[in-house]
């Protein structure tokens, strides 16, 4: 799948993880990004359960990675599947 706006991507990492409990795979990326050819890391996450997907996707500059990795998490771990 491609993610608009980031492109010249290279996967990093991809691996199978829980989230709330639920089945879910981490997939993180490094490509550029807008007419400067920002260097960006991306993670995805897609997330399982009860007949239903769901895809979030984050990105930050890589020199920001860090504090935004973080933030990110938590705003994953805070969006709960209604019923």
């Amino acid at each position: 799948m491609q993610i608009p706006g980031v492109r010249e991507v290279k996967v990093t990492m991809s691996e199978p993880i829980r989230i709330n409990g639920q089945q879910a795979i981490e997939t993180r990326l490094d490509g550029v990004s807008g007419k400067d050819k920002t260097e960006v890391t991306v993670v995805q996450w897609i997330r399982f359960g009860g007949g239903t997907s769901l895809r979030i996707i984050a990105s930050a500059p890589r020199n920001q990675w860090s504090s935004a990795f973080t933030r990110f998490r938590a705003v994953r771990d805070g969006i709960q599947p209604k019923g």
